[in-house]
């Protein structure tokens, strides 16, 4: 059963993957889908990582090399954890959770 899909539950669901994942072959969202219902966990991470300083302009595969075995070791640990930092401060800087599906952000990324 997931949780239930708000800023607190999604903030303590990405802390805890700075520690430990359910699958290190599988990236943020992937993982975040163990959680939450997988369309939220995607959407979110296509949403939120917008304007993160590395993404690869994919919206689909914000983190390069993703084909690359373990996700979550040397270049690639430093990256997803760069990305959840993103994802918590962009989560904690909107007053309102829902805001980062409105339909600006949403046609932000169909202009991708």
């Amino acid at each position: 059963m997931s949780k239930e899909f708000n800023a607190v539950n999604v903030v303590e669901a990405l802390e805890a993957m700075y520690a430990s994942r359910e699958d290190d072959w599988l990236g943020i969202c992937y993982n975040l889908s163990y959680v939450f219902e997988r369309f939220e966990a995607y959407r979110l991470v296509a949403i939120a990582s917008q304007g993160w300083e590395h993404h690869t302009g994919y919206v689909d595969y914000p983190v390069s090399g993703h084909n690359l075995g373990n996700l979550w070791e040397g270049k690639q640990l430093e990256l997803r954890i760069s990305l959840i930092n993103h994802l918590i401060a962009r989560i904690e800087s909107t007053s309102d959770f829902k805001l980062l599906y409105s339909k600006e952000e949403r046609s932000k990324l169909r202009d991708k």
